[in-house]
């Protein structure tokens, strides 16, 4: 039989205190409310006056709370073997206690990184985890979630150094506290860099697009056509995005570059390559003493200095292979015609463009007045010419090949006396000047002169005179020849310097001049006494005839009695 039977709870997550709620009973079980909060129950029975508290009696039964249900039944059958001796040994006090379970805090994963996933064990009651990715240069987190998984794919962070952390946490808060963050595993993390885009070439520049954080660049050289190694480099601090071009030789190189890394960023891979032929630089010039002269350009091995007339266009231009020239301002002017020009200068070698033209110098050039000539016996004569540096006289005999003979300005005659018989004709052009300082002005060649035209005759009186010739050798290792013409007429005659003697009848006088194989003359002297020149005291001899080495420079030796003349030609080896 049952006696008054009571509930009473304990809910130590709610309240210290005890709840008392509905309990009733029947002839084969109990029931009891709901109590909110509760996770469990026990039911514990007591002998009838005993002292009742959660650690005394007799545990029946223990009953988890069932979401949604709001009450609960259990019947006499259900619970401990030990009722039934209780029940036979007098009436039984029934408690029922409501407790609520305490969180168990879950242990941290274990976490290791292999390349460049993060990877963990997981954690009993554990369905999600929090991942933590701290900067180690700024201290800051960059990634801080929760995932559902064990894993977590590094490679997407930038380029740096981290710690990674992981902590495993429940959805069911209630019984399962989150972890401790496990100890910190640091991850490095290297990008390679992209490479430079945009790179391009512009006169002596090469530019390129900056690469977010490079430190610096390399500006590689290879000749094409080559084997392809690297035939230099230059390298260029951070951030700066040109460069300009020099190389020690010509010829075609591609040209890449490279952004260089630092810390966690790796070097780029080459940029697309562009061609390039370096170009000199251009000439810088001046005038200076009536002259336009430049310092020698870098690797130029030749230089042209152009003249422009107003429009542009290129009207002469000279070319020279010195590395530091001075123009000539006289020709020009001798082929241009009078009015106002430019002149420029570029540089050009092998292997190179050649360079921009220099800067522009103005000229003038301006004409000058043709000499006239006059002739009285044996010489020409002409009209001095203002602005004039000297003049030329051209001249032909018996419509033979025309020769010239550059005079100074000084020089306003030409003496025919020395040459050979015969009819001339002659002509002089006055060669212009120009100024020395700015304005530059140049006086042009003038027309030729009015043309003369007489005979040369070297009257020969009474009879001649009978002559011997012999040409001695200096140095047998040469071949010097000489060649004369008697009485200015007829052909010329080579007498060799083997030893042979001519004779000759009748010779008032005789034309000579010479030629060697020699690389060098020290002089050349003819003696009309038979005697053998002496070098040493060229005074002892009757003619110096070193400077007659053509038919026009010929020297004239007048034969005014019977002689034996020798010649030696004394070479330089």
């Amino acid at each position: 039989m049952l006696v008054l039977i009571a509930l009473c709870a304990l809910a130590f997550a709610v309240s210290a205190a005890v709840v008392a709620f509905t309990l009733s009973a029947s002839s084969d079980s109990i029931t009891f409310n709901a109590v909110d909060g509760a996770d469990y129950y026990i039911v514990r029975a007591y002998s009838y006056g005993s002292t009742i508290s959660a650690d005394t009696g007799v545990q029946m039964r223990v009953l988890d709370t069932v979401s949604g249900k709001s009450s609960y039944t259990i019947s006499y059958s259900d619970m401990a073997s030990d009722l039934k001796t209780m029940l036979s040994a007098g009436p039984v006090t029934f408690c029922v206690f409501a407790y609520k379970r305490s969180a168990v805090k879950l242990p941290s994963p274990v976490l290791t990184i292999s390349g460049n996933m993060a990877s963990w064990n997981a954690v009993e009651h554990a369905d999600k985890y929090g991942i933590q990715i701290t900067s180690v240069a700024s201290g800051e987190d960059v990634v801080l979630t929760t995932l559902s998984g064990t894993s977590y794919d590094l490679s997407t962070l930038a380029a740096g150094t981290y710690t990674v952390s992981v902590s495993a946490a429940s959805t069911d808060v209630d019984n399962y506290l989150p972890s401790d963050f496990c100890t910190p595993v640091r991850y490095s993390k290297s990008v390679k860099l992209s490479e430079p885009t945009n790179v391009s070439i512009n006169g002596y520049v090469i530019s390129w697009s900056n690469v977010e954080n490079n430190s610096g660049y390399k500006v590689i050289y290879r000749k094409v056509g080559g084997s392809g190694e690297i035939y230099q480099y230059a390298e260029i601090a951070k951030d700066v995005t040109q460069h300009n071009l020099t190389l020690s030789a010509g010829g075609e190189y591609s040209i890449s570059v490279i952004a260089l890394g630092t810390g966690n960023y790796t070097d780029s891979d080459e940029s697309a390559s562009v061609s390039y032929t370096p170009k000199l630089f251009a000439p810088v010039i001046s005038l200076s003493d009536g002259r336009i002269v430049w310092s020698a350009v870098t690797n130029a091995t030749s230089y042209s200095v152009s003249f422009f007339d107003s429009s542009g266009n290129s009207l002469y231009s000279c070319d020279t292979t010195s590395l530091n020239y001075i123009v000539d301002l006289v020709r020009p002017a001798m082929v241009l015609s009078p009015g106002n020009y430019t002149i420029k200068v570029t540089a050009s070698a092998d292997g190179y463009l050649t360079s921009d033209y220099s800067n522009a110098l103005d000229c003038t050039v301006k004409s000058i007045a043709a000499p006239v000539l006059s002739v009285s016996g044996n010489t020409v004569s002409w009209t001095a010419v203002a602005n004039t540096v000297g003049y030329t006289v051209y001249y032909s005999k018996d419509g033979g090949e025309e020769v010239n003979d550059i005079l100074n300005s000084d020089v306003l005659s030409y003496d025919f006396s020395s040459l050979a018989d015969g009819t001339y004709t002659v002509k002089v052009v006055a060669n212009g000047s120009c100024t020395e300082e700015a304005p530059l002005i140049y006086y042009s060649m003038s027309e030729y002169s009015n043309t003369i035209q007489f005979t040369k005759t070297s009257a020969a009186s009474g009879e001649g005179y009978y002559i011997t010739f012999a040409n001695i050798a200096y140095d047998s290792n040469y071949v010097s020849n000489v060649y004369i013409q008697i009485d200015g007429k007829g052909d010329w005659i080579t007498v060799t310097n083997i030893g042979e003697l001519l004779e000759y009848n009748d010779v008032h006088y005789f034309y000579i001049y010479y030629s060697t194989d020699a690389p060098a003359v020290h002089m050349a002297l003819l003696n009309n006494d038979g005697g053998y020149p002496d070098m040493e005291d060229a005074s002892l001899s009757q003619y110096n005839i070193t400077n007659s080495v053509s038919v026009a420079t010929a020297t004239k030796v007048v034969i005014s009695e019977q002689c034996d003349i020798v010649v030696t030609v004394f070479e330089n080896g």
